[in-house]
């Protein structure tokens, strides 16, 4: 069995990465060609998952940007907010799961937003089942590997690159944009981060923290981790000196 689980991670690593043919220009990585297949909604679970006993399926994407400075997020980002994570939910389109979260806005430096607004945020990664696992890599077509019921209720946490995805009462900072090209959401207004998580800062007391994966030379990704006040003031001199050029 556990050979068998083993297998069908590889697989869709494989998938999700030597399929990969064009650049969404909202999160800069590359996606993978749509099968037009979707899984049903999974919603997430009252308490925190972290504890549980769960397999995870890391995946290794290119990235088409890599936001290695403020001045390059603040160049693509239609928001700039900090906010709360008020409740998060799961849920699989066209093979990659995503995480649905609603942010309230603590703190907005553009203006393209306002403070108290709830917005929907979308973030690559989440929990999925292992039957969907199984299906999106193929495995039933290619090994005769069949997904049984209690697949259909094992939950598998996919990542990227080890990124853990937010979760309700998470304190952020987010340089985001309004997304239409990926449509995860047809219908709904939402915004997802630059480079997936490469725009995604964690407010933790008054540091500023950045996911920063192994993976990664750090020559060329920078962790960007600084103190609190002090990035929002840099933030705020950026949008002054921006303003004056223009």
């Amino acid at each position: 069995m556990k050979k068998s689980v083993s297998l069908i991670c590889i697989l869709l690593i494989s998938l999700l990465i030597s399929s990969a043919c064009s650049s969404n220009k909202a999160t800069g990585i590359k996606s993978s060609n749509p099968s037009g297949e979707n899984a049903e909604d999974i919603k997430a679970p009252a308490e925190s998952t972290d504890g549980e006993n769960m397999e995870t399926v890391i995946s290794e994407p290119d990235f088409a940007v890599v936001y290695d400075s403020l001045e390059k997020l603040m160049d693509k980002a239609e928001i700039i907010v900090e906010g709360n994570i008020m409740d998060t939910s799961y849920f699989d389109f066209n093979t990659v799961t995503y995480t649905k979260a609603h942010l309230k806005v603590t703190k907005t430096f553009n203006n393209n937003v306002k403070e108290g607004d709830v917005i929907t945020l979308v973030e690559p990664g989440g929990i999925t089942t292992k039957a969907a696992i199984i299906k999106y890599s193929g495995a039933s077509l290619k090994f005769g590997i069949k997904p049984t019921e209690k697949d259909k209720n094992t939950k598998v946490r996919f990542s990227l690159m080890g990124y853990q995805n937010v979760k309700p009462n998470d304190k952020i900072l987010i340089f985001g944009l309004q997304d239409y090209s990926l449509n995860v959401l047809p219908g709904e207004k939402y915004y997802v981060t630059l480079g997936a998580f490469q725009g995604k800062f964690n407010l933790n007391g008054n540091n500023v923290e950045r996911f920063t994966p192994k993976s990664l030379k750090t020559d060329k990704y920078l962790s960007l981790n600084k103190n609190k006040l002090k990035i929002e003031q840099d933030i705020k001199n950026m949008i002054k000196s921006k303003q004056k050029t223009n």
